[in-house]
């Protein structure tokens, strides 16, 4: 929410440098106040911000919605997160960004959209997919290709070439890691993969973290307090062991081993096989849950719905909505971030502080890069200060 709140800071400044009237200022305000109720649910669930409001403001376009006051905000928000400027009618310069050129391209498109749902990618993120494949094909058209096969590494460095004209550089790692996922799932090796940029930059907030009484009333209910078992295994999972919410929704009774104590699954995100251990008081509320709760079912997921006819929990809300409901029992985070997301970020953050090393945190979340975990470095304020404060305080004269 921190990002969401310097952008609309952007937007209001940009305003004011337009010279508007008090009532125009007035219904652009309104409009703000909206749009951040309207992306508060996706980016607490986890959702980067130049998703959800790509997917917004293609909603717009797609329900004809574009004379409304909310498809110019959300034009600026993406300009100014994709260009790092804002200049208006962004999306209607070049609405055929998401729109693909060619017909012959369409069903490798919504073949390769119809995986990305099968494997239980969110709406954000299978829209931030769709939108640089559909680039990327029209980049192909736009070159004389019009079949994909016909593909290669240079039409790959080519069309990054693009992005940077006008894609910040935090953004193209975005793109690079869209265009991994979709030449393999094409079946592309070699020198089209090698044409995708590396070590990209990325854009690194500050980290949140659950305030001290947080924390301890987290744990307490955990292990001691009222509530469904069901609810108690899902937060732990998050809690202690950062599970991702896609991870939690796919988990499978054959994937608990009870003997020697692990829980092995292969990640949703990066399809690699994850082993974390089965903690005692994760252990516990799941037997206790399996044992008590869990509805009879033929089905093997672990967590099932509590209402008839029970199914597999549906999408991150899912575990959204239940961990949302435990901060409400316990009285925390009223008006702050909650989620899973938040909680993953938690579990790494002490982990940190504990002196865990960043090689090991990066296998208990399961990053395929250890960059990926250095973001966490952010939030241990005391452990840096003696780093790159504290000698200046010394050599400091009053």
């Amino acid at each position: 929410m921190e990002q969401l709140s310097a952008v609309l800071k952007v937007l209001q400044d940009y305003d004011q440098s337009r010279y508007l009237s008090k009532a125009t200022l007035r219904l652009y305000e309104l409009c703000y106040q909206r749009v951040e109720k309207e992306l508060q649910q996706p980016l607490e669930t986890g959702v980067e911000l130049l998703e959800a409001v790509r997917y917004q403001a293609n909603e717009l376009i797609r329900q004809g919605k574009t004379s409304i006051i909310a498809y110019p905000t959300y034009s600026r928000m993406l300009c100014y997160l994709e260009t790092g400027t804002i200049h208006d009618k962004y999306l209607f310069q070049d609405t055929t960004k998401t729109v693909l050129n060619q017909d012959t391209y369409k069903p490798v498109l919504n073949q390769y959209l119809a995986n990305l749902e099968s494997e239980g990618k969110s709406v954000y993120t299978i829209d931030s997919y769709r939108n640089v494949t559909t680039q990327f094909l029209n980049h192909l058209d736009a070159n004389g290709i019009h079949d994909i096969v016909e593909n290669n590494g240079s039409l790959v460095v080519s069309f990054f070439e693009v992005l940077r004209g006008t894609w910040i550089s935090t953004n193209i790692r975005v793109a690079a890691s869209v265009m991994r996922n979709f030449l393999m799932y094409l079946g592309y090796e070699g020198a089209a993969f090698q044409a995708i940029p590396t070590n990209c930059p990325r854009h690194t907030p500050i980290i949140p973290m659950l305030e001290a009484e947080e924390d301890a009333a987290i744990a307490n209910f955990i292990g001691n307090g009222d509530g469904s078992w069901r609810d108690k295994t899902v937060l732990a999972l998050a809690y202690y062991l950062g599970v991702r919410a896609i991870d939690i929704i796919n988990l499978r009774l054959e994937n608990i081993d009870w003997v020697k104590g692990t829980l092995s699954l292969v990640q949703s995100k990066t399809r690699n096989l994850l082993v974390l251990p089965l903690l005692p008081v994760i252990g516990n509320c799941m037997q206790k849950y399996l044992l008590e709760e869990r509805p009879e079912s033929n089905l093997r997921y672990v967590f099932l719905s509590l209402r008839t006819p029970h199914h597999q929990l549906e999408g991150h809300t899912a575990i959204y909505k239940i961990i949302e409901k435990v901060f409400a029992q316990l009285g925390i985070r009223d008006s702050k971030r909650k989620g899973s997301h938040l909680l993953r970020h938690h579990a790494a953050s002490k982990q940190l502080q504990n002196w865990v090393a960043l090689g090991t945190i990066s296998n208990m979340l399961g990053h395929k890069n250890m960059d990926s975990t250095t973001i966490y470095a952010t939030v241990d304020y005391e452990k840096l200060k003696p780093c790159c404060l504290e000698p200046y305080y010394k050599g400091a004269v009053l």
